[in-house]
């Protein structure tokens, strides 16, 4: 039996949320590296917004039957989730729980079939990025997870993460900041290297962040942009689409029950 496997993790992403604690704005990049299609990066959920780059979906092809067996899908799990669940903080956390075994798995996989390249362009990179922003009970906030896989062996696989949240604290799991990049490197430079952007209103500053991103990572990172602020409870404010146009048309994707007896909200 012959297999193949299908990630995106060579999938160039730049997105950018920021608060003020008045509103949320994020921005995300469309461009995809080896397609030419571009891809929506964002989700609605309750509340707000998903949003995810990196290795963002694993499957493997039977190449025999041609059979494909998802792994895991980020963009799924991410809305799956935020599913009954009023805080951020939460909806990461299960989403860790429920995305932890497929991530095993990729790693796994990338090592018993030596896919050394893979390895090596994600040594020192998370794994997977993936954030909430969303706006309930009178007040915006936002949480990013970055995955940073832990090999001691093929069998012996974990995941560090480094969490950012804002505008306010969110427990000492998490540095507080009012923004927080995720995909391509080098954004958050551009803001320690010229505080003054610290100044635009949210939008504006996600706005100038990644264009800065799509013109610096051209090869990975491009238009079209999605541009959204939230500034009242669950009302996203589509300001630019992307190709985020299914996305714009639904009001609330998130399921109405909690995806997994196990995940219930605490």
């Amino acid at each position: 039996m012959g297999i193949c496997l299908s990630c995106l993790s060579c999938t160039g992403t730049a997105i950018m949320v920021h608060s003020d604690g008045k509103e949320i704005a994020v921005a995300a990049d469309s461009k995809r590296k080896h397609h030419s299609a571009p891809a929506c990066k964002v989700r609605r959920i309750y509340g707000g917004v998903f949003f995810a780059a990196s290795d963002t979906a694993f499957s493997i092809t039977n190449t025999v039957t041609l059979q494909v067996q998802m792994i895991y899908d980020a963009y799924k799990t991410g809305v799956e989730a935020a599913a009954g669940l009023r805080s951020a903080v939460k909806m990461v956390e299960r989403f860790s729980e429920m995305i932890d075994s497929g991530l095993r798995s990729k790693v796994r996989f990338d090592i018993n079939h030596d896919n050394s390249s893979e390895l090596h362009s994600m040594q020192g990179q998370p794994w997977l990025e993936v954030g909430y922003a969303i706006f309930l009970d009178g007040k915006p906030s936002f949480y990013v997870r970055h995955f940073f896989p832990v090999v001691n062996g093929p069998e012996d696989i974990g995941f560090r993460y480094e969490d950012v949240c804002g505008p306010e604290p969110c427990g000492p799991a998490a540095r507080q900041s009012d923004h927080a990049p995720l995909g391509a490197i080098g954004m958050e430079t551009e803001v320690t290297a010229d505080p003054s952007l610290l100044k635009l209103k949210p939008l504006e500053f996600v706005t100038n962040l990644v264009n800065q991103a799509v013109v610096k990572a051209s090869s990975t990172v491009g238009p079209p942009l999605t541009r959204l602020k939230i500034t009242s409870n669950d009302v996203v404010n589509w300001i630019e689409i992307g190709a985020c146009f299914d996305q714009v048309r639904k009001v609330d994707i998130t399921p109405q029950t909690p995806a997994t007896k196990s995940t219930k909200q605490k």
